[in-house]
């Protein structure tokens, strides 16, 4: 599994990928400009200020490909955004979700973080096989995630990008960067999204 990272949300191509978690976080802590950013947003609340943030492809690869949804081969994950309206305390979080292991593994879930504002999660999970939509359902009702926010439905497009965030953000990391189940990535082309929960 790689994973796909632009400069910001106006980038077309990619301008690195990652291979694994040791790229991942050496990349996030190298670069202080994720850290300076998020802290900013989350003090002023400007949402501008993720336009400036890299981010990454965690749906689709593109390759040398334009970043556009009809270009996009999906990687067989799914993302989950829930939109919070206060800022969450990371620690208590990270308790909450250690307390519910099992059923984050069990969901096979294999990134969760902070978003960049300190108000939202944002899930990565192996798409079921019954596809997106239940996916997205499943864990939302199993992992208890309402209580941290809305879904943010707009997470259909493979070419959805995923903002950036400090390595303090990352709630669980488990096997990001191990190969997706092929019957995941069959699920996201048989299952189309429709983008209601």
């Amino acid at each position: 599994m790689q994973i796909e990272v632009f400069q910001n949300n106006r980038a077309v191509r990619p301008t690195t990928v990652w291979k694994s978690l040791s790229d991942m976080y050496n990349y996030l802590e190298e670069t202080q400009q994720i850290a300076n950013i998020c802290k900013k947003l989350a003090e002023t609340g400007d949402k501008s200020l993720k336009q400036n943030l890299p981010a990454m492809m965690p749906m689709g690869n593109i390759g040398d490909k334009t970043r556009k949804k009809e270009n996009c081969t999906p990687t067989g994950l799914v993302m989950i955004d829930i939109d919070g309206k206060d800022a969450l305390d990371i620690n208590a979080v990270k308790m909450y979700f250690e307390h519910i292991k099992p059923e984050v593994q069990r969901m096979h879930v294999i990134l969760i973080h902070v978003t960049p504002s300190g108000k939202g999660l944002r899930l990565l999970v192996h798409c079921h096989i019954d596809g997106m939509e239940e996916t997205i359902k499943r864990c939302t009702e199993t992992l208890g995630l309402a209580a941290y926010g809305e879904v943010d439905p707009a997470c259909k497009d493979l070419s959805r990008l995923s903002y950036l965030v400090p390595a303090d953000y990352i709630i669980y990391c488990q096997g990001l960067f191990d190969d997706v189940p092929p019957q995941s990535i069959e699920a996201m082309k048989k299952f189309q999204y429709s983008g209601t929960i």
